[in-house]
């Protein structure tokens, strides 16, 4: 329990009810008056302008005799501590984890303990992890790969909900690459197989070399094309596909988190490499990883996310048969 001494001002925290002596002026406090309100649960705090998330260094955990806390001073009006955040709103706590004071609009609750909102975003932000993108596993490069690769396509609700939200987008676009390029080499490989058919039947007959030669240089060009080729499909198409979802209310979580959902949303481009089938299997799948990722990672229903894929898709294809149609027309009376 918080209490705030009359006669000083000074804060100290004590573990039980009634009446404790000050540690600084010894004036002797407690009951309700001096009591800081409760802390009962409730949703997650309204997430504060990060500029107002530096927090200062880390307290240590909360004695459990009366102490004075040490950390960043309060914000005072008369007898009344003031939010670090809300300057405008009484205290209602301090945070356990940096000491700051924190109101009913900026307390979080995780695992029973109170934070203020830039810690409890901070500490949420620290729980999420994938190996992927775990510089510090011990695990090789091509098991990470693959341990990422089965849980996006058979865990997906684990891992978006584990996936981070921030963290940079070199290694989210290296795992759209990898998974691309294996996709594409698998659909290179497919076609090439399919022009020596064509050219070897019919009577007709090309130099094995030269359909080499050419298959071999099909596959080098796509494979050079791949990195320009992700770049502008995560970042345009996640700047399109994230004005969508904030159209319906979503998108909440930021762009970056967007994009991040749609490179690992690449996972089942490697079905490429069976052949035929594969390319197919594996693009309804990366669709359906796209909703589903997006909803969790983005906290939005279904609903929302189904319409901001699907309706503007609609709306494109209307626009787009207008314009045929009226080209058709003016072709027609001319």
């Amino acid at each position: 329990m918080l209490i705030e001494c009359p006669s000083c001002g000074s804060h100290f925290v004590v573990d039980s009810e009634g009446q404790h002596p000050c540690p600084v002026c010894s004036h002797m406090c407690g009951g309700q008056q001096n009591a800081a309100p409760s802390t009962p649960q409730e949703p997650p705090p309204s997430r504060p302008p990060e500029s107002a998330w530096d927090v200062g260094p880390i307290a240590p955990p909360m004695p459990s005799s009366p102490q004075t806390i040490h950390g960043p001073p309060p914000v005072s009006q008369g007898t009344h501590s003031m939010c670090a955040i809300h300057a405008q709103k009484e205290a209602e706590g301090v945070c356990t984890r940096c000491g700051n004071f924190y109101c009913d609009e900026c307390r979080g609750m995780i695992d029973g303990q109170p934070f203020c909102a830039p810690c409890y975003y901070k500490m949420e932000g620290e729980a999420r992890y994938i190996v992927w993108e775990d510089a510090s596993s011990s695990m090789s490069f091509y098991n990470k790969f693959m341990a990422t690769v089965k849980e996006v396509m058979f865990s997906p609700s684990t891992f978006f909900d584990s996936m981070p939200l921030k963290g940079g987008y070199g290694k989210p676009i290296l795992f759209a690459m990898i998974c691309m390029g294996l996709g594409s080499i698998g659909i290179a490989i497919l076609q090439v197989g399919m022009l020596v058919l064509g050219a070897s039947s019919g009577g007709r007959s090309l130099n094995p070399g030269f359909l080499i030669v050419m298959g071999f240089m099909y596959v080098i060009v796509m494979l050079v094309s791949i990195p320009m080729s992700v770049v502008m499909a995560v970042f345009v198409g996640g700047g399109i596909y994230h004005g969508c979802l904030k159209l319906f209310g979503g998108g909440e979580k930021g762009y970056e988190a967007t994009v991040r959902v749609l490179c690992y949303a690449t996972a089942p481009y490697i079905l490429g490499l069976i052949p035929l089938c594969g390319m197919y299997i594996g693009a309804f799948w990366q669709m359906g990883l796209q909703i589903y990722g997006a909803k969790r990672a983005h906290d939005m229903t279904l609903g929302r996310v189904l319409m901001a894929v699907f309706v503007p898709f609609f709306v494109v294809m209307i626009i787009v048969a207008i314009f045929v149609l009226a080209v058709i027309a003016l072709v027609g009376v001319r």
